[in-house]
């Protein structure tokens, strides 16, 4: 990433503690405990309005065995919600107001992941709303190469009156390709294109339905002839301004993805049915969670697991990264304090949503209070968003696998339930293996 490019002289002095940031209009500070469950964050999805970032939260939720959806306070400006690795926030319309959503975003981000700029990058950004089309009819979904103005040159903002600051508007092309690859495994029609965002909704769109309108519809059809011409798909609001900002700092994963509610080539006014322009945009929300599962959900594949009645699909991953893994727990070692027993411990875990925790066991001179691996890492696991655990690995400080004592296996079974699958000695087992007959809260239901 562009570290250079970071305003650190503001951002480090949130890490530090000297200062607190207030994402105003978000309603939170960086001093609040909300903020620290949002530590896992792997993706942030932004759209328009608030409705649909609660029914874009609802519905990874779902996907996710019904998780815990945190809300923001405030609601007045922009609605946010958090669940299972993924914060949605609506931007409003127009650059002026999603470049506030988006500034304060990364900010965000850059507390959460304590201006670490690998872990920065791992999280993937993404638009998802409506557009009107370039020669392609309502229902089309366009994800985007790149974000112009409209007179096809990048998003740009005045300098006073001296000069201006210019923005790189490229989309990433693999992430592009990526969510095109998604879209088609499941039968559906991905269109890349380039978009224009205009400042305003209709001069700068070359509209002739405004109350002020400076075109004429020759001059509007040789517009959007050019537009066509120069790969133009769509035209919105806000992407020119994305992509700007997220090359600015260098992030090498981020898209926008758009349904066309019209073909502007024949209209200005959208004429379809609240029941037409419903499924015109469903289509990009359905894009969007095809490419989620395809990549943030990579590492958990669907598995079956027999309930009392029927088989059921859970998330979990079927055959995961055991090395990957092992290094983790491994790496852990370095945190470990045990000067007494000189016996340090690593374990490292896989969530649900595909998170990795880690741990290393805290010794104490009254020998009793000490803190295994397992404890930690489930700490990590609590104050970085929480979730199930998938798979847990355990080392010693030669690097073999460790089983857990009789302690954490009733703690890993808490937070991982008896499918939670575990190295041993022995090979892969699950939690119910190495401890059947456990106490639940079954067993305590009733009193």
């Amino acid at each position: 990433m562009k570290t250079e490019n970071m305003n650190r002289a503001y951002l480090d002095r949130i890490l530090d503690g000297s200062q607190t940031d207030f994402y105003y209009h978000f309603g939170i500070s960086s001093n609040e405990a909300l903020l620290e469950r949002l530590r896992g964050v792997r993706a942030i999805v932004i759209a328009g309005s608030g409705e649909r970032i609660r029914d874009l939260a609802r519905h990874w939720s779902i996907l996710n065995h019904g998780a815990d959806i945190l809300e923001f306070p405030k609601e007045e400006r922009f609605v946010t919600r958090y669940t299972s690795g993924i914060l949605f926030a609506s931007h409003g319309m127009g650059m002026p107001s999603a470049s506030i959503a988006v500034q304060e975003l990364m900010r965000m981000l850059y507390f959460l992941k304590n201006g670490d700029s690998e872990s920065m990058d791992q999280v993937f950004w993404v638009r998802v709303g409506t557009s009107g089309g370039v020669g392609l009819p309502g229902g089309s979904v366009v994800v985007s190469t790149a974000g112009l103005m409209s007179d096809l040159r990048p998003y740009r903002l005045l300098r006073g009156g001296d000069g201006e600051y210019w923005f790189n508007g490229t989309f990433p092309a693999l992430t592009c390709r990526e969510i095109i690859a998604a879209g088609a495994e499941n039968g559906q029609e991905v269109i890349p294109g380039k978009t224009v965002a205009g400042n305003d909704f209709f001069l700068e769109q070359f509209r002739l339905d405004g109350a002020i309108c400076f075109e004429t519809p020759e001059a509007r059809a040789e517009w959007l002839k050019q537009l066509y011409n120069n790969g133009v798909r769509n035209i919105e609001m806000e992407g020119a301004m994305l992509a700007g900002y997220l090359n600015h700092w260098g992030f090498s994963s981020f898209a926008m993805i758009c349904s066309t509610l019209l073909d502007r080539l024949q209209d200005d006014q959208v004429r379809s049915t609240p029941e037409e322009l419903q499924v015109f945009s469903e289509k990009a929300e359905t894009v969007l969670f095809n490419y989620l599962q395809s990549s943030l959900l990579e590492q958990r594949p669907f598995r079956t697991v027999s309930g009392d009645d029927k088989d059921v699909r859970m998330p979990g991953p079927a055959s995961p990264d055991w090395e990957r893994l092992r290094r983790a727990a491994v790496g852990a070692l370095d945190s470990s304090y045990s000067p007494y027993s000189h016996y340090p411990v690593g374990a490292a875990g896989f969530t649900l949503d595909g998170r990795l925790v880690r741990g290393a066991n805290v010794e104490n001179a009254s020998y009793g209070l000490t803190l295994c691996a397992e404890c930690s890492m489930i700490s990590h696991l609590c104050s970085t968003g929480g979730g199930r655990l998938a798979a847990v690995y355990c080392v010693n400080v030669q690097g073999k696998v460790l089983v857990p004592c009789g302690r954490c296996r009733q703690l890993l079974l808490e937070h991982g339930g008896p499918d939670m699958m575990i190295m041993t000695p022995q090979g892969v087992r699950t939690m119910a293996d190495i401890l059947p007959q456990p106490f639940t809260t079954e067993n305590i239901k009733n009193y």
